[in-house]
């Protein structure tokens, strides 16, 4: 094998690492709450940056109380600026752009198009306090800039931060698994027990140990009970919410997606991914994911149960 093929070889393959890491799923954290804590973050951040590295009043000819102020506006408008777009982000095709089919490579172009975002409205601002003048090669010098600065230490954060995630999930899982193994064993309770419709009238009744889970369908619900050796859906026209109240007062079953109530004693196992987990059926090939809203509780009643 010569040199050049064996080179080829290398890159071959530390593209197809690179191309791994890319499609891997990555958590789209565009709530309200993660929204303003990194728009402020943000604005903070090129408040700071301003005032530590942007030259002093005597170079610009301004007074320092006016150099803060502008300082000040740049922070603001980079905080509007990230609030109207992360917050945007997932609704603007909910279809498209959703925690499941969320990559590290959306991430970081996401990011990247906030930064040209930024950068553009601060560059208007400047143009508009008429300290630069408006031409496309200052507009393209700017943004071009601002990504050159920017592109190592956004890359960088959002691998670190996917690593970390993925990490303690996986932890979390093996944590999971561990409980439920301790399951496997158990005598399944055989109380019956009846779910009513939208109406308030009985409609479907089973064992308890014969539900897996319920999914949400419309104006419908799916409830997956075990028939005959099967795992069968069967149709209940109900909320997912209304259905959730009926079923409080059983300690196995939980909410752990806006779609999904499931039996916990009927997981098979926990994965875990830098986005979260998945929840696998026992005795099916049914995967039930876990928003990350749910989690915490998941796992407290998981650990929290008491055999028998």
């Amino acid at each position: 094998m010569s040199r050049f093929s064996g080179f080829m070889i290398v890159i071959i393959e530390l593209y197809k690492k690179i191309l791994k890491i890319l499609n891997s799923p990555h958590t789209l954290t565009y709530n309200i709450k993660n929204v303003l804590f990194e728009a402020g973050g943000l604005g903070l951040l090129v408040f700071l940056i301003l005032y530590l590295f942007y030259p002093d009043s005597s170079d610009i000819n301004l007074s320092t109380a006016h150099i803060l102020i502008n300082y000040f506006s740049f922070g603001l408008l980079t905080f509007f600026i990230s609030s109207i777009y992360l917050y945007s982000i997932p609704r603007i095709a909910p279809e498209k752009i959703n925690e499941s089919n969320w990559t590290t490579k959306k991430e970081i172009i996401s990011i990247l198009v906030l930064i040209i975002l930024i950068s553009s409205g601060n560059f208007f601002l400047v143009v508009y306090w008429d300290l630069s003048e408006f031409t496309i090669t200052n507009y393209l010098y700017t943004v071009l800039e601002t990504l050159k600065i920017g592109l190592i230490p956004i890359v960088a954060a959002v691998l670190i931060e996917q690593k970390r995630r993925l990490k303690q999930n996986l932890k979390s899982a093996i944590a999971i698994n561990a409980k439920l193994n301790n399951f496997a064993d158990e005598k399944k309770k055989d109380d019956v027990f009846s779910l009513r419709d939208e109406n308030g009238k009985p409609a479907i009744e089973f064992k308890i140990s014969e539900l897996y889970f319920i999914k949400s369908a419309g104006n419908y619900v799916e409830v997956h009970l075990m028939k005959n050796g099967l795992i069968k859906p069967t149709l209940l026209r109900s909320s997912l919410k209304k259905i959730e109240n009926q079923l409080s007062s059983l300690e196995g079953i939980i909410k752990c997606h806006r779609m999904y109530l499931v039996n916990i004693k009927m997981i098979s196992y926990a994965e875990g991914n830098s986005q979260g987990y998945k929840l696998f059926i026992k005795e099916s090939e049914y995967e039930i994911p876990v928003s990350r809203n749910y989690i915490k509780d998941l796992k407290k009643r998981i650990t929290s149960m008491q055999l028998g």
